[in-house]
């Protein structure tokens, strides 16, 4: 029972130091967009006069015209419990909906994308600097634009922030010379206890004789 033990626990602490070995320092859970996560949504304004963009686009709602440079701001409301910082953000036309007539398609929009960090407090929502979105104006005819409702889906990577954030181990990349040393401790730990467990028979079988 003794070398037994002695064994098993040679061979339990080979485990755990193999685990700790393979395992990285906690980052930070990348994120997507969804209802379990954040969502976005975008608003089209009225560009400030004389300015391509404004950090904050405060302007009444507007809608696209050929030419026309608008801003749109995106809002993302963040349904978890744990503060977010958003790193990407980007949008396109949504496919579940018939697509525009000709010369309202997607190769005639420049349609913004944010990247950088946009923080978002637990169950809140935060609004991103706002960004130019426009239809382009084009030679041929564009009056079948007029009146056409486009629909936009949206998409946004974030992290985790906060000292209570859920920050998973990730595996280290095992080189073959980090491998070699492993196996060679491992069997280090494994020789040692078989040598313990050797002794501690002849030992027992003295006692016995």
């Amino acid at each position: 029972m003794l070398a037994f033990g002695l064994n098993g626990a040679l061979l339990i602490a080979g485990l755990a130091f193999l685990l700790t070995a393979v395992s990285a320092p906690s980052v930070p859970a990348l994120l997507t967009s969804g209802p379990s996560t954040f969502g976005i949504q975008g608003q089209v304004r009225t560009m400030p006069v004389g300015s391509s963009s404004s950090p904050r686009c405060e302007g009444p709602a507007a809608v696209l015209a050929p030419g026309v440079t608008r801003c749109l701001v995106y809002q993302v409301h963040n349904t978890m419990d744990q503060p977010i910082e958003v790193q990407t953000i980007t949008m396109g036309l949504d496919p579940d909906f018939p697509p525009p007539p000709s010369g309202c398609t997607a190769e005639k929009l420049l349609l913004p994308s944010f990247s950088g960090v946009l923080p978002v407090p637990a169950g809140g929502r935060s609004t991103a600097p706002g960004l130019p979105i426009q239809l382009k104006n084009t030679p041929t005819n564009q009056d079948n634009c007029q009146h056409q409702v486009l629909h936009f889906t949206f998409a946004g990577t974030a992290t985790y922030t906060g000292s209570n954030s859920p920050l998973p181990d990730q595996p280290l990349p095992i080189t073959g010379a980090t491998l070699g040393a492993l196996l060679l401790v491992a069997g280090g730990l494994v020789s040692a206890g078989l040598i313990v467990l050797a002794v501690a028979r002849r030992r027992r079988a003295g006692a016995t004789s």
